[in-house]
Formats: structure tokens, C-alpha cells, sequence
């Protein structure tokens, strides 16, 4: 394994090792002991969702229109 230089943390070999060594270090052990690979499947689908959202164009901008609760304005 490689070291890096920010941390001195082996870095992972796999995108499956980096996935896994995430979900440890957000505390998930049980979950990566007991079914790591519905953690890496979750983590990948979890990706591919955030990769087909498109933001908005100017950050500032909310996605939806503020919400209103009538007689409240």
C-alpha cells in the first residue's frame, strides 16, 4: 500500500478498500464486518444518485421555490 502525505493513512488499493475504509471511519463497523458488500453496493448507488443530480447553475439559488403556508406571509 501507498502512504500518503495529508494523513500518513494507507491509502487503499480498491475503490471497494476506499469505499469500506469510509464507511469505518463514519462508524459503520458492524455494517462493513457484518455485510460489507451491501455497504460498497449502497455507497455506489448512493454515488450514482448524486452523480445524475444536476445542480443549479448559480449556487446561491435554491432548487425548489421557498415554501408558503397559506395565511402565513
Amino acid at each position: 500500500m501507498h502512504q500518503t502525505v495529508e494523513n500518513n493513512m494507507p491509502e487503499p488499493k480498491s475503490s471497494r478498500e476506499a469505499i469500506l475504509a469510509r464507511a469505518r471511519s463514519l462508524g459503520l463497523e458492524k455494517a462493513v464486518t457484518g455485510f460489507p458488500d451491501d455497504v460498497v453496493s449502497a455507497a455506489e448507488a448512493a454515488a450514482k444518485a448524486r452523480n445524475a443530480f444536476e445542480g443549479p447553475d448559480n449556487a446561491s439559488d435554491e432548487p425548489w421555490p421557498p415554501m408558503r403556508v397559506e395565511g402565513f406571509e
